[in-house]
């Protein structure tokens, strides 16, 4: 009964060490810290870092582009993706009097083409791959000439962005002035985690009046990615075209290409091109 009397001010400053005291004499749930007890104010700023989270979840690892067609070969330790994929321009169209030429356009500028996003969850970085085509940017030349698709296919699912469209001319007669090009559309099949598209922007008109000296082109339709080339006018004292003026951004149109009549002569120009497609793949951990 004695030794109950004892208090711990009896005990001299470290008197009691760990082998005066018997295994399992110390309840383990004395220092036990129970589950959800531990709140953001408990934790220092900047105390866990991504060095201490499993794989640093979430993380982005590295980004991959495509300027031109291959094969996409995840980066070791990739689990998500999120493709970015947009197809090629169409380049503008010239300028051309001649009332029957259906084959030349009145200045309208080419579409941009269009762009699918796709993100897909939980790939094996060690046997994924998928084939990546990207479509080109429509070659310059009197009359419009459209974009080419770009594709991503991984074997079970794809993604599409389709080129844009050539410009159109509203008919046969001498007025200056047409449609530019519809932006190109979006498509998937697969199964993705998550699938959307963005419609590539038109082309824009041209303008002119019948025995006009002056043509305007227009412009080159905006992809998701930034703007199309730009259109020129042109004087009477002028032969120059926008030749070879190529969008700004990847998928985007080209600028259309202008002329005048002068002393009943036609002068056709080469319109500008549109730009190649692009592919971007964002990799996460």
């Amino acid at each position: 009964m004695a030794i109950d009397t004892i208090g711990t001010n009896a005990i001299a400053n470290d008197a009691v060490t760990a082998a005066k005291i018997p295994a399992g004499a110390v309840d383990a749930d004395i220092t036990a810290i129970p589950d959800g007890s531990v709140t953001t104010v408990k934790l220092a700023d900047d105390a866990i870092t991504g060095a201490k989270l499993a794989n640093n979840i979430g993380a982005l690892r590295n980004i991959q582009r495509f300027t031109s067609s291959g094969t996409y070969t995840p980066t070791s330790g990739t689990k998500h993706i999120h493709v970015i994929i947009t197809g090629g321009g169409a380049s503008g169209g010239s300028y051309n009097t001649t009332p029957n030429a259906n084959t030349v356009f009145h200045a309208g500028g080419g579409g941009a083409g269009g762009t699918r996003f796709g993100y897909l969850q939980g790939i094996d970085a060690s046997s994924y791959t998928a084939t990546i085509t990207i479509g080109a940017g429509g070659a310059g030349a009197q009359a419009s000439n459209g974009g080419g698709d770009s594709t991503y296919n991984d074997g079970t699912r794809t993604l599409v962005g389709s080129g844009g469209a050539v410009s159109i001319r509203d008919s046969n007669t001498v007025v200056g002035g047409s449609r530019g090009g519809n932006g190109g559309g979006t498509s998937s099949t697969g199964t993705w985690t998550l699938s959307y598209g963005h419609s590539g922007g038109p082309g824009g008109n041209g303008f002119g009046v019948q025995e006009s000296v002056g043509v305007i082109g227009g412009e080159g339709g905006t992809s998701f990615w930034g703007g199309g080339g730009c259109g020129e006018a042109i004087s009477s004292t002028q032969t120059r075209a926008g030749t070879n003026a190529p969008g700004n951004n990847d998928g985007a149109g080209g600028g259309a290409a202008v002329g005048h009549r002068a002393s009943g002569s036609i002068m056709d120009k080469v319109a500008g091109h549109g730009n190649d497609g692009v592919c971007v793949i964002y990799e996460y951990v």
